[in-house]
């Protein structure tokens, strides 16, 4: 079998006697720099789906050869994530299986859903993804569409860290609506009640999400006391007519301050606008 067949079928034997030597330190360099950030995270993993820890390593470990070997874009990465951790943990919560159990229905979805994919592939039914959501391809939706994907929504997710400090029209439209939310702990969201939404410490954000995001689904009761609670501030702090009266007590306090006696751009503006 000639070199180019087989690169078909393993991209490595194509690339791999073409690799510049002089990237090697540099590749080692980023490999360990790797490790080092998803050991603990993939470990992390491992305990939201609710599998021995080890699991975690073996399924980074296992994802990254096996990627290296037969895929070809070095732009993507391969292994455990936090949504991935979350379904795996929900279809574990689901089944109700022990730890020792857990590993093995995980490894189970996980070598279905692999022989599905393979299947598609071989069959070339790569034409059914245009049937999929618009929303599940590009991640965004038109706004005159929000209001109906937000009432289909079990739980909202809603996290904007790093931020300028802006209230939020989209965390208020979603609690407006009554549904459970997962927010980042900010300082200046600190008017929302501590039992409307559910707050993730943005230090750990990804990891306090998937737990919320299990916890909620484990507990419908919880994810209607959040939203009624949710909808009941909105109702009650930020009405329309409380809305318009802040904007009018506004204007009526910049009309009723003095004219600015500073004339034309400040001078770093200035100096930018001449470059």
């Amino acid at each position: 079998m000639s070199r180019a067949a087989i690169g078909r079928f393993a991209p490595i034997a194509d690339w791999l006697p073409r690799y510049e030597r002089s990237m090697l330190r540099g590749d080692v360099l980023a490999g360990i720099a790797v490790a080092a950030m998803i050991v603990p995270t993939d470990l992390g993993y491992a305990g939201i789906a609710g599998i021995p820890l080890q699991n975690g390593l073996y399924a980074a470990a296992a994802g990254a050869i096996v990627y290296a070997l037969f895929c070809t874009s070095r732009h993507i990465s391969t292994g455990p994530s936090s949504s991935l951790a979350a379904v795996a943990g929900g279809a574990v919560l689901v089944a109700g299986v022990e730890e020792s159990q857990a590993a093995e229905l995980v490894a189970a979805i996980t070598l279905v859903t692999g022989a599905l994919f393979l299947l598609l592939a071989v069959l070339r039914l790569g034409w059914i993804a245009r049937f999929l959501s618009r929303a599940v391809v590009t991640g965004r939706v038109p706004f005159l569409e929000l209001a109906a994907h937000i009432e289909m929504a079990d739980a909202v997710a809603h996290l904007r860290y790093p931020s300028a400090r802006e209230t939020s029209a989209a965390l208020l439209r979603v609690l407006a609506q009554g549904r459970p939310t997962i927010m980042g702990d900010l300082e200046h969201l600190a008017d929302v009640p501590q039992d409307a939404v559910i707050r993730a410490d943005v230090a750990d954000e990804e990891g306090e999400t998937t737990r919320a995001i299990l916890k909620l689904a484990a507990s419908p009761a919880l994810r209607a006391r959040l939203g009624a609670t949710a909808r009941a501030f909105v109702e009650r702090a930020h009405a329309p007519t409380l809305t318009a009266e802040a904007y009018a007590d506004a204007i009526e306090r910049a009309i009723a301050r003095p004219r600015s006696t500073v004339t034309g751009w400040p001078d770093h503006w200035a100096a930018l606008a001449r470059a």
